[in-house]
């Protein structure tokens, strides 16, 4: 169901009018060695979520552009499951990776997810098992960031120099606008608020993606990275937004009703 592409910053050619996203990339080995600043502090992994259609090609063309604006030079891009190829919920979670007990079927559709809400899911989910995978190889990087294609870039900051301020402790760092809306910059743990929503962009560590794939899927992605933290199996970092998302989310308005 997934592809992976990995892209160098400013490579695209802008004038590649069929899937944008997917042109010009190059292939980074698995020992390829990770940019360092002079202080030697590793460049994050950085992997972008999107989908093959006009629209996700789109959005992800003028996210790498921008990308360059925080110090990334390169990035991975995952190709997750468009929705819309699949006729109902039922087909996508047959077609999904995960097994599913008689209790997460239950769990998901109580929650009234559809399929965007699934196929977004199981996009994260194959890039926490990247991400895993890539950290725990010797002189990795400490993190990995996760966007979806839709981020929008807030340039003034790099993220290597964002994440460098995120103490030991934590093992995702929220990077958005809206998922620590109701908290004070800094570690957080069971008292996140558990209606804490979006997932445009965050970073896990190696400990952090084994936590969240081991954790059985019951809600959606943001969802799920809010049920480690409140379940005390991992400390979030809620710190400086480097990402917006380039729309209002339904569960932003949702939410906002839902706290007035």
């Amino acid at each position: 169901l997934l592809g992976r592409f990995v892209m160098q910053c400013g490579a695209l050619d802008e004038a590649a009018v069929d899937g944008a996203c997917l042109l010009q990339h190059r292939y980074e080995g698995p020992d390829s060695p990770h940019i360092t600043d002079p202080s030697g502090v590793a460049d994050p992994l950085v992997y972008v979520l999107t989908v093959n259609t006009t629209v996700g090609n789109d959005r992800c063309a003028s996210l790498s552009a921008n990308l360059p604006k925080l110090g990334v030079t390169s990035f991975e891009v995952v190709m997750g499951v468009f929705a819309g190829d699949f006729s109902s919920v039922n087909d996508l979670i047959a077609a999904s990776p995960f097994t599913w007990t008689d209790e997460q079927d239950h769990a998901w559709r109580h929650t009234n997810q559809g399929n965007g809400a699934l196929a977004c899911t199981i996009g994260h989910h194959r890039i926490w098992q990247l991400a895993q995978a890539a950290l725990s190889k010797p002189g990795a990087p400490r993190w990995a960031v996760v966007l979806e294609d839709d981020a929008l870039v807030k340039p003034g900051k790099k993220l290597r120099d964002v994440l460098a301020k995120v103490p030991e402790k934590a093992d995702i760092a929220f990077l958005d606008n809206f998922h620590c809306k109701h908290h004070e910059p800094g570690l957080v743990g069971t008292e996140l608020y558990v209606h804490s929503t979006g997932s445009i962009g965050y970073a896990v560590t190696a400990r952090g993606a084994a936590t969240l794939l081991a954790e059985k899927l019951i809600v959606p992605s943001d969802g799920w990275l809010n049920v480690v933290i409140r379940g005390g199996k991992a400390f979030g970092w809620c710190g400086e937004v480097v990402f917006e998302h380039n729309y209002r989310m339904k569960s932003e308005r949702r939410y906002e009703r839902y706290t007035k």
